[in-house]
């Protein structure tokens, strides 16, 4: 099965265009089983790793709500790329669940780009707070909107890193600051290698957000759901034919 899914995605994604979007993203699946585990947000259930290149499901993978969805993401990734054509370069996006050295190696090769969230850890805060006053400019949407938004940029790296990365930063007025922690801004920051303008980086990172509509799809239309909340023994066969699946949805709908 698996075999024929490849097969078949493949086919399907050769006419697109020279680069593919890889959406990487863990979604929620509520289950009141006894044996499901608790999620990150204490909810009992399963949290199944989900690939999409244009709104078709290349790779998914079952896992227990306690799972993290940075495990093993970028082995999850090169599997989704096995299943792709061959000669496509390669768009990485995802949340901060793959802000990881190794992630970020991998997609900074030739052929592959990334936007991922990032982490705001004790490293990255100390670039944001950092950045100049003179280095902020207006930001504004893609249609050419006006925000309250301001962006700037730097360059950072972490641990285990192979080089250094754009980090593109976006900050806004802190609606709500704290009593004893009046931080005038709230900050937004995303790690990329790719060459276009602060700005419409952050506009194509942003499509990532079209997988919540995609994991609604299949939890809805093709019952993943109702799959993922039967016994974790009997789940094999949802693994199976799940991408099958989604590739019917997807082609029979264009």
């Amino acid at each position: 099965m698996k075999a024929v899914n490849q097969k078949l995605i493949a086919a399907g994604l050769e006419q697109e265009r020279e680069e593919l979007i890889l959406d990487v993203d863990a979604t929620e699946i509520e289950a009141e089983k006894q044996e499901a585990k608790w999620t990150y947000h204490h909810l009992q259930g399963y949290m199944p790793l989900m690939g999409y290149v244009n709104g078709m499901c290349v790779g998914h993978e079952f896992r227990e709500g306690n799972q993290s969805p940075g495990a093993g993401i970028l082995e999850f990734g090169q599997s989704c790329e096995a299943a792709l054509p061959e000669g496509k370069r390669i768009y990485f996006r995802s949340d901060s669940a793959a802000y990881q050295a190794q992630v970020i190696n991998h997609y900074s090769q030739p052929g592959r780009s990334f936007t991922i969230t990032a982490d705001q850890d004790p490293a990255v805060k100390r670039e944001i707070q950092n950045l100049s006053e003179i280095a902020w400019r207006d930001h504004r949407t893609q249609d050419d909107i006006a925000t309250d938004r301001q962006i700037a940029e730097t360059m950072h790296t972490m641990n285990g890193m192979e080089q250094a990365f754009r980090l593109i930063v976006l900050r806004w007025p802190n609606p709500q600051p704290g009593l004893f922690e009046a931080e005038r801004y709230c900050y937004h920051a995303v790690a990329t290698n790719r060459e276009e303008w602060a700005s419409e980086v952050t506009w194509k990172h942003n499509g990532r957000a079209q997988s919540e509509n995609w994991h609604k799809e299949l939890k809805l239309g093709m019952g993943m759901e109702v799959a993922a909340a039967t016994r974790a023994g009997t789940s094999r066969a949802t693994r199976c034919t799940l991408p099958l699946g989604c590739w019917r949805t997807t082609w029979v709908k264009c």
